[in-house]
């Protein structure tokens, strides 16, 4: 009897992350905003379509934010010099929040009187926030790719 054995190779596993990454990223985002505004404030200023609104922001900024860090992570090639992106993201975050609620108040030219109460809520504010909300996290995490190519090529 001839047995026929195999011996496979182990593969080589690419450890970069993968997108899928950007869903958590994108349901902390709404949650953490939310959360901080109530424990700050004991309850969610304004009405439901504003939360909403503030909600569908919030959760673009994470998609948007979280799309660029995992693209940022992934252009890395070794794990120690990525480690300044997710710094850089983490130390930004809050700049985020606190930019993607005070940005919109920009807005406030457009009113409800100009434009119908749907697109400024449903559009304008929730592309506002994601705007102002994803660029200190961004630039962050901009920030610790540019440091770790510097200490790439130092070393």
């Amino acid at each position: 009897m001839v047995y026929c054995t195999h011996v496979r190779e182990a593969k080589h596993t690419n450890m970069s992350p993968s997108f899928f990454l950007v869903i958590p990223i994108a349901t902390l985002w709404p949650i953490v905003a939310l959360g901080v505004t109530f424990a700050r404030f004991g309850e969610l200023p304004g009405d439901s379509k504003q939360v909403a609104a503030a909600v569908l922001g919030f959760l673009f900024v994470g998609v948007l934010s979280g799309f660029v860090l995992i693209s940022m992570l992934r252009r890395m090639a070794s794990r120690q010099r990525s480690v300044f992106i997710v710094i850089g993201y983490a130390l930004a975050a809050p700049f985020g929040y606190v930019s993607g609620i005070v940005g919109p108040l920009a807005l406030e030219a457009f009113s409800v009187g100009w434009l119908p109460e749907v697109i400024y809520y449903f559009l304008l504010l929730p592309l506002a926030i994601a705007f102002y909300g994803s660029l200190p996290p961004i630039c962050g995490a901009a920030a610790g790719l540019l440091i770790g190519r510097v200490r790439d090529r130092s070393s």
